[in-house]
């Protein structure tokens, strides 16, 4: 193949070794965390994704969540239908623009969603090693460390990529710094969180809850814990989806592919060092 378009499965250092022709890997999302892109700069092959596809919706998924944590309403759902009518069998609930809420991770997504959430709760908290002070208080949030923001947070929503740096970024200090009533949320991969952490934590009542649509494997196993537990919402890793996001994903994914067909680059190049590499030299920049 002179291009290939993955998804669903793993392009591992050793099927990237093997490819003779292939100039570009094409990935069909955002997140390439399923390609080894340092394997694949060594050999010469541009790696490109789809950049942008999929913002709107998941920032509206991750606020919906957010909002069902907050307002209990899975909670309430499920005691009306066991006839318990008594709204003080959800206490407490607090006022949301009371909340504290931090933002793990600060690029389009983060900060869309920042804008989504700040006239609901105008106290935001941001964790990203690569923005600046400056950055961050232009969207009217402050930039703090990992520690500090898992503290004092009392929502925590997640939109970092999984790098090696990012797993298990969430881990049994960050959980254990968390307050008692905080809540989780990730929309984002889900090695992020230790998983084990979260789950003990849940289980203790050490943290309030969690909103998860994404898992450490996928799909959920049957024996995972977190399927037993109430104070954790589950989806199906579908904040991505929308009718109109999964249309631009495939245009974007076959606009990148004609792009290299033509000797052109896409316009997303995720390892741009790879372009000096001798595979490349037809390739036309802008």
């Amino acid at each position: 193949a002179d291009v290939i378009i993955q998804t669903g499965f793993n392009l591992t250092k050793d099927i990237i070794n093997g490819l003779s022709k292939c100039k570009a890997i094409i990935h069909t999302g955002i997140g390439v965390d399923t390609i080894d892109v340092q394997a694949a700069t060594e050999k010469g092959i541009i790696v490109s994704n789809v950049v942008g596809y999929c913002i709107d919706e998941v920032v509206n998924h991750a606020l919906a969540l957010l909002l069902a944590l907050w307002q209990k309403i899975f909670e309430a759902n499920s005691q009306v239908r066991s006839l318990q009518w008594s709204w003080k069998n959800l206490v407490p609930i607090h006022r949301l623009g009371t909340a504290v809420v931090g933002i793990v991770g600060f690029g389009k997504i983060g900060q869309e969603f920042l804008k989504r959430i700040k006239p609901l709760c105008p106290n935001i908290l941001v964790f990203d090693p690569y923005q600046t002070e400056k950055q961050v208080s232009m969207f009217g949030a402050k930039l703090v460390d990992l520690q500090e923001l898992c503290s004092r947070s009392d929502i925590i929503s997640i939109h970092c990529p999984l790098t090696e740096e990012t797993k298990h970024l969430i881990g049994e200090k960050e959980i254990g710094n968390m307050k008692k009533q905080a809540y989780i949320i990730n929309t984002a991969r889900g090695q992020i969180i230790n998983e084990k952490a979260l789950i003990d934590a849940l289980k203790d009542r050490r943290i309030g809850g969690a909103a998860l649509d994404v898992l450490k494997s996928e799909p959920v196993n049957p024996e995972n814990e977190l399927l037993q537990l109430d104070n954790v919402i589950l989806t199906p890793h579908q904040a991505f989806y929308s009718e109109e996001s999964i249309l631009e994903l495939r245009q974007g994914t076959i606009a990148a592919c004609v792009n290299i067909l033509k000797n052109c680059l896409p316009d997303s190049v995720v390892n741009p060092e790879v372009l000096s590499h001798e595979n490349l030299k037809d390739i036309k920049g802008d």
